[in-house]
């Protein structure tokens, strides 16, 4: 790999990639507060799946004799129930807002990509993998897989900075172990 190219890549570009990152996913985060997070209707949703979630994790750290049992196993189901309630009434709570920042997003990207389209913003110091290169190179002409198109950047930026403005401002919705596929993870150090 060569660097010779080096100072054909625009500074410029790749910070005003980042920059339109860093806009577009402030304002679909701001729009999402609008529509959603602000409303009080999430934050009641949001109390009744956190106080579900901690009434489960409660009633499964208690360890009972047979004769409990069974109904200790219908109040779980029962909280279990209710859980999955909210959740779904979360997720369709948050539709709406989710279908709209998609529509602006892509509207901004289609923007972003006719403005740097065909432009090296960046020279990756290696040559990523087959199915990465899809994403790093896309757009732009040549062999040189270390050349890297604007998408790469605005992905990782976009991604990055709307995931640390939901943890500071505090809009996450509640974890919950139905949310992973595998389950809720170990609790180490109880």
């Amino acid at each position: 790999m060569s660097f010779e190219n080096v100072h054909d890549i625009s500074v410029v570009n790749f910070f005003l990639v980042v920059v339109c990152a860093i806009a577009t996913s402030s304002i679909a985060e701001f729009a999402t507060w609008l529509i959603v997070y602000r409303r009080d209707e999430y934050k009641t949703l949001k109390q009744n799946i956190e106080n579900s979630q901690n009434k489960l994790n409660k009633a499964q750290e208690v360890y009972l004799t047979f004769s409990q049992q069974a109904a200790h196993d219908k109040k779980l189901a029962t909280i279990d129930t209710a859980l999955k309630r909210f959740n779904q009434e979360m997720s369709s709570f948050k539709m709406k807002s989710t279908f709209l920042i998609a529509i602006f997003m892509i509207g901004a990207l289609y923007t972003i990509g006719s403005l740097f389209s065909g432009l090296i913003v960046a020279k990756l110091p290696f040559a990523p993998i087959s199915f990465i290169t899809g994403l790093t190179h896309r757009g732009l002409s040549g062999e040189d897989f270390s050349d890297c198109a604007y998408i790469f950047i605005y992905v990782q930026v976009a991604y990055i900075w709307r995931t640390n403005i939901q943890k500071l401002f505090g809009f996450e919705a509640p974890k919950s172990p139905m949310a992973s596929p595998w389950g809720q993870p170990p609790q180490w150090g109880k």
